[in-house]
This record gives structure tokens, sequence and C-alpha cells, in this order.
């Protein structure tokens, strides 16, 4: 029988979301794609594994009872390759996260402990110009980054999109709105992170703020860690964009920006050995 975890995977996402465009969104693939996924994996098993609704899919009684066993082959496919890297004497994974504070890496880092508990995680959060360079010195199994120009020589699996806001002071004439368009951010002062630190992020707000009709005015201080600008921003001396999911301190309020893109999450690799299979397979379906 030729199923690979692929097709495991693809038949548990749309499962789980129902819909086959919804999947397909969450799997980074095309509709059509992820349609001929299915009828690979219908053809292999020789079962009808959904049946067709009004709007969407469910799985029939044959696809509910294959669930269960897709769900163990694809655990247990993760489990024997961090068996193997660890037999094998490569008993941690090298990851860094850009920074460990922010909520989707904590997310990350908290997936891998519970699907590889055999590794041990060594996690750093250097930047994305450091981990591009640690990358190509095999000094880094794994990045946690965001979206950029791909080098010729990495990898950039997508792993999810996440929507941005802003954050501002609590007395901030914006902070009572339940939603807000960069325009109306022209007149303040924007807090962003050295360019060479993480230039995807400078690229993406500075971006979104000219295509919103503005060159945003920046504050001449930086840090490298998501906690130090808020400090800023509630002592009223900036505004700052930010992921949505960032924990607002006290005297900060974030409100979600409605016109500006989101954040693709990407897991940056060099290579494809058993750690970096297993590091993917595990982060795979992250929410």
């Amino acid at each position: 029988m030729d199923v690979d975890a692929g097709l495991l995977r693809a038949f548990l996402v749309v499962a789980d979301e129902g819909t086959m465009t919804a999947a397909a969104r969450r799997l980074f693939v095309s509709q059509p794609a992820l349609s001929g996924q299915i009828r690979r994996l219908v053809r292999a098993t020789g079962l009808d594994l959904f049946v067709r609704l009004p709007v969407g899919v469910r799985l029939t009684t044959a696809g509910e009872a294959f669930a269960p066993y897709a769900e163990q082959a694809l655990a247990a496919l993760e489990r024997g390759v961090a068996e193997a890297a660890a037999v094998a004497g490569r008993g941690s994974l090298r990851l860094d996260v850009l920074d460990p504070s922010l909520a989707v890496p904590r997310r990350a880092v908290a997936r891998l402990r519970e699907r590889l508990p055999q590794l041990t995680l060594e996690v750093t959060g250097r930047g994305s110009v450091e981990q591009v360079r640690r990358l190509r010195a095999g000094d880094l199994d794994v990045a946690l980054t965001g979206t950029s120009t791909t080098p010729d020589d990495l990898t950039d699996t997508p792993l999810l999109d996440e929507p941005l806001g802003v954050a501002v002071a609590a007395a901030h004439p914006l902070a009572r709105a339940t939603d807000v368009h960069l325009d109306q951010l022209t007149d303040d002062v924007h807090y962003l992170p050295r360019a060479e630190f993480a230039p995807e992020w400078v690229d993406l707000v500075v971006g979104a703020c000219r295509a919103a009709g503005f060159e945003p005015r920046l504050l001449p201080l930086r840090t490298e860690s998501a906690g130090g600008p808020l400090q800023l921003v509630a002592a009223g001396e900036c505004v700052a964009v930010s992921l949505l999911s960032t924990p607002a301190p006290q005297g900060v309020v974030m409100v979600p920006l409605t016109d500006a893109p989101a954040y693709r999450w990407v897991v940056r690799t060099a290579g494809s050995g058993a750690l970096v299979t297993s590091a993917l397979a595990a982060l795979h379906g992250l929410t």
C-alpha cells in the first residue's frame, strides 16, 4: 500500500477542517493539489473516506474508523525519527525562535517538547540574520522565523499566518477602538527593531505603512526583545505594530489592524536529516 505521511496528514486536516478550502489554506497548498492527495489516498486504501455535503465534507463510517490509525501512524513516525536521532548520537535539537517571549515560538517549543520528549532542545533567539549564518555554518538545526526572500541554499516550510495589531498607550486616542487602519497612525512615532536583527519584520511594517500612504516616523531607539518596546509604548513615546498575540503589559492596549498583511511564520532549515524531518513533522499543523 503506497501511503506516505503527507497523504495521512492531508486526510487528517481535511477531516478536522470540514472543507477542502480551509484545509488547503491551513496546509499552504492549492485546493486542486489537496484534492489530488485525497484521491491518491482513496485509491491506495480502496476506501471512500469522505462524503460531500452541500458545503464541505464529512468522514464516512470507513473514514471515521481510519482516522485514529492515521493519527497513530504519524505520531509513531515522529517518535521513530526522534529515537533514531538519539541512537545515532544526536539527542539534541538546536532551535532558534527569533524571540522566545513571543506566543508562536512558545507554542512551537511546547509542541516539540510534547511530541519529541526524547530530544533535548537548545533554544536561542538571536534574530533572522544570525539564523541564516548559523544554519549555513551547521551550528543550527532549525530556525523559526518570518517569511522573507528565502536564501537559495536554505528551505522555508510555511507554518502559520499570524495577524498584526498595534500596541498603543492606554491613554492613546485609539486605545478604545475595536480595530485600527494603518493610515490612522500617520502622525504617530513608530518603534521598529534594528534592520540587521529582523529585516523581514522591518520590510513588512514599513511596506505596509507605505501601502497605506505614509512613511513611518521612527523612534531612534532599538532593542532586540518584544518586551522592551512595549515599555516605551506604555510611556507614550511611540506606537508599535506588533504580532496581535503579543502580551500587552499594564498601560498598553493591543488593537487589531484591519488592513495590514499577516506575518507568515516559516520553519527554515539547511538540510533534511532525521532531526529536521522529525521537527518539521512535529510542528506541522501548529495553530
